[in-house]
């Protein structure tokens, strides 16, 4: 009886566990159907002159285990759902948080620059890095104190305005203005300048114009200029000038004009002067004079030039008053297709010497599609 009544129990547990095993499948599809269904994202993140930024994290907020970085062209590829939100966040820049019902295919992502954590960071031989994390000695400079000095080169403006940042101008003709800079002193009879890299090519760094540069960092010891190699022994100047930026154009005339006149020029006595006064010499001595009165008369009235000269070279060789002028005019913008960037400046410099001042044209254009 009892094994007739296990039986009985077991056979109608057999007819209820089918049922069980279909509710649960029937729950279990439901909530999948509800959930949001995952989608393969691409897009292009770009700075605001509208350049690939490289190294961009793209992530899912929220959730650790979703995340990518852009590649060498600004793009990336993650998964996300209707529901989420992407975190676009990169060293010096706004973070951006995105819905991802927003974000089309290949849809372009434009990032602003951070201004209150901009000065945290710095370029360095290989990109940018923080401040923070930077352990090697890297000095960079204020524009605003740059362009706001009229020197007539980029040499003479950066003096005094880097810490252990040694100038020395070779030559005192007039007119010849450009100083050499040293970043780590003069160790060796060779060349001790530092090389100067300019948007990653080396170029003169008095061949630019202070408006048209924005940013310039000074690489020291040996830790930051390591992947120069041996030509950064005595030091690397980076150098980056400006781009075109999203937005409306942007006219910037700036024009400087500045007189040059001699601190001090000595005041000769002419040629019968300095006869006169030597024969008074030699008669105080008790000699006899050399000059005869008719030799004299010959310096001051200029009869015969040529063996009586009287010539002020003080004034035959120096302009005793010059000018020098600065002009530049640049042109910044873009739309949502791509940037420019127009830079024309004349750089006349003045000098005292009677030669022919040199006068320095320059033009640089820049366009960047977005």
């Amino acid at each position: 009886m009892r094994i007739r009544h296990f039986l009985k129990k077991t056979k109608d547990f057999g007819y209820l566990l089918p049922l069980l095993l279909f509710g649960l499948t029937t729950t279990m599809a439901v909530a999948q159907n509800n959930a949001p269904a995952e989608r393969q994202i691409t897009g292009k993140v770009i700075d605001e002159s509208g350049n690939p930024l490289i190294g961009v994290t793209v992530s899912v907020k929220n959730d650790t285990y979703k995340a990518t970085i852009t590649n060498f062209e600004g793009n990336y590829l993650i998964s996300g759902a209707a529901g989420e939100t992407l975190v676009y966040s990169f060293i010096g820049y706004v973070t951006q948080e995105v819905p991802v019902s927003q974000i089309g295919d290949n849809m372009t992502i434009t990032m602003q620059p951070d201004m209150e954590t901009l000065e945290d960071v710095v370029v360095v031989g290989y990109g940018v890095q923080k401040k923070v994390s930077v352990v090697g000695a890297i000095s960079t400079v204020n524009m605003n104190d740059v362009t706001s000095l009229p020197a007539p080169s980029i040499s003479q403006a950066l003096v005094g305005k880097v810490p252990g940042l040694i100038s020395r101008q070779n030559s005192g003709e007039p007119g010849k203005d450009a100083a050499m800079l040293y970043i780590r002193g003069m160790s060796t009879w060779g060349d001790n300048s530092p090389i100067v890299i300019v948007d990653g090519i080396e170029r003169d760094l008095n061949t630019l114009n202070a408006p048209e540069i924005e940013t310039i960092t000074f690489l020291k010891d040996a830790t930051a200029t390591a992947v120069y190699g041996i030509r950064g022994a005595n030091g690397v100047i980076i150098i980056t000038t400006k781009k075109g930026v999203v937005g409306a154009p942007e006219i910037t005339l700036r024009s400087e004009f500045a007189g040059l006149t001699a601190v001090r020029t000595p005041d000769f006595i002419n040629s019968g002067q300095y006869a006169e006064l030597w024969n008074e010499a030699r008669m105080n001595d008790g000699l006899s004079p050399t000059y005869t009165p008719e030799e004299i008369l010959r310096y001051y009235d200029g009869s015969d030039p040529y063996n009586y000269p009287s010539i002020d070279w003080i004034d035959e060789i120096l302009d005793r008053k010059t000018f020098m002028t600065i002009n530049n005019l640049s042109i910044r913008g873009g739309d949502g297709k791509d940037t420019l960037f127009r830079q024309f400046g004349i750089h006349h410099a003045g000098r005292t010497l009677q030669t022919r001042s040199p006068v320095r044209v320059q033009h640089r254009r820049e366009d960047a599609p977005l």
